[in-house]
């Protein structure tokens, strides 16, 4: 017996000790991505890379095992390194399966635990898009989760668990996000929603007053700015009414006026002199209060409306307009898609005090209708106006934007155009200091998008080992072969 342990190697020793600590961790770890189930898979590796160095001759099949052994638990830690720190490949245009670095650092922030519930259904035959938002959604909540472990998501199939549904009066194709008694809903299954949605649950809810009393557009009914005012509640803003007549505006972060008369009361228009972000979209009478206190303020709106000719087929009602090479500001950065404004008027600014930024410009084949035929006569001015503008004094630490056409706040045109929901979120975000949010664009989807998620990825590495194990295989036949010739 002492014989035998005499001849026992130091490397042949290493190995068997290394062996016997990796096997006791493992069973007793009962994971393989633990550290100590790690440290001793590799140090038996290491031994038997020193034992496979310190064979010269290799006569047996028996001298071929620390090779083969190694060879396998070499690929066996390459898989479970995969599936520990794997990460989808996206080689798509857009990068739709991948989250941007402003994502990431708002699931950073997150310091409590929040669920994610995706209601979508199963239906028998799925499209091909259904199957890719489905998808682009589970690689997006992966990523979230790999940044914070405190947010986790589910997808809940609402005509198989009603009850789910039911307790969140969930429907389908929606996304609610929880944290404690807080819930916000997603408004769009893509990046820009959900990151919207966690800057709730991550910073200060900031306050949107909407001024009433003067015909303003109300925040309910058909005829309102329900859709505006639901997108901003998914966007971590409280929404209220402000009468400034009898209420102060303390504790609004923004104040809005949209449509209405223009009809203030002196006291309001002082009121609205002092406030340090306010948006103003309205295309009221040139001599309503308002409408002289912005051209005191050296902003002037038109006195008649901005008519647009599209294939010579003459409508006073429509014109089509969208930011373009004449603007660079984050209002509008990455909006670039058309947006209607019916009733828009031209503004003219000349105030010093202020730092101006264009937004947003009619086409050039506009013109402003001075006689009322609906043609567009040569004395008449031509495009392209100005109908949306963004001011900034930073010596009194004010901003604002002025908008010359109510109608795109209506329900109708927000729900037809979601690019003029973007743009009111965005004036909203840029007033209230939110730019980042600005900088997380809507992701266009391509005909053909390339993308290789973690169990395609693990497929290929199953796929690589299982090639290594046959090569083995035929070499370990060949000796035997060689061995009994």
């Amino acid at each position: 017996m002492k014989k035998n342990i005499k001849k026992i190697k130091p490397t042949s020793f290493f190995v068997i000790v290394s062996g016997i600590f990796f096997a006791i961790t493992s069973m007793s770890e009962g994971s393989l991505e633990e550290p100590k189930v790690l440290i001793s898979f590799f140090t038996f590796v290491f031994s038997l890379t020193i034992k496979e160095m310190t064979i010269k001759k290799k006569n047996n099949l028996k001298d071929h095992l620390p090779s083969i052994i190694l060879t396998l638990f070499a690929f066996s830690g390459l898989f479970i390194l995969s599936k520990i720190n794997l990460k989808p490949i996206d080689l798509t245009r857009n990068k739709i399966r991948s989250i941007s670095g402003e994502t990431k650092k708002i699931a950073k922030e997150i310091n409590e635990q929040t669920e994610i519930f995706a209601f979508f259904d199963e239906p028998y035959e799925k499209t091909t898009k259904q199957i890719a938002d489905k998808a682009n959604l589970e690689s997006m909540f992966q990523q979230l989760n790999k940044e914070n472990k405190l947010i986790t998501y589910k997808f809940i199939n609402p005509d198989r668990e009603p009850s789910a549904a039911l307790s969140l009066n969930a429907r389908k194709n929606q996304i609610y996000i929880i944290q404690d008694s807080k819930q916000i809903i997603m408004n769009t299954n893509d990046e820009e929603g959900l990151v919207n949605a966690l800057y709730g649950f991550s910073k200060d809810v900031k306050t949107i007053c909407f001024v009433q009393g003067h015909g303003e557009k109300e925040l309910y009914g058909e005829e309102g700015i329900t859709t505006i005012k639901n997108s901003l509640l998914n966007r971590a803003y409280k929404i209220k009414t402000l009468n400034l007549y009898e209420e102060n505006d303390t504790d609004c972060e923004i104040v809005a006026i949209i449509g209405g008369s223009g009809n203030l009361l002196n006291s309001e228009i002082e009121k609205i002199s002092t406030i340090k972000n306010l948006l103003i979209i309205f295309e009221g009478p040139n001599e309503s209060s308002l409408s002289k206190w912005l051209e005191k303020e050296g902003i002037e709106i038109s006195n008649n409306y901005i008519n647009d000719s599209f294939e010579e087929d003459f409508d006073p009602l429509i014109i089509l307009s969208s930011p373009n090479n004449l603007t660079s500001h984050p209002i509008v950065e990455n909006i670039n898609e058309f947006m209607l404004f019916s009733t828009a008027k031209s503004i003219t600014s000349k105030s010093p005090k202020w730092l101006d930024s264009n937004l947003v410009y009619s086409g050039i084949q506009t013109w402003i209708e001075e006689n009322e035929n609906a043609k567009k006569d040569e004395f008449e001015a031509r495009g392209p106006f100005l109908i949306a503008l963004a001011q900034e004094n930073i010596k009194e630490n004010k901003k604002r934007v002025i908008v010359s056409d109510s109608d795109i706040a209506d329900n109708i045109i927000q729900q037809a155009l979601p690019i003029s929901n973007n743009f009111i979120l965005n004036i909203a975000n840029w007033l209230s200091d939110r730019e980042k949010m600005i900088a997380v664009p809507s992701k266009s989807r391509d005909l053909n998008p390339i993308s290789i998620n973690k169990q395609e990825i693990l497929k290929v590495v199953m796929l690589y080992l299982g090639l290594i194990l046959a090569v083995l295989s035929q070499v370990i036949v060949t000796q035997i072969k060689r061995k009994s010739k």
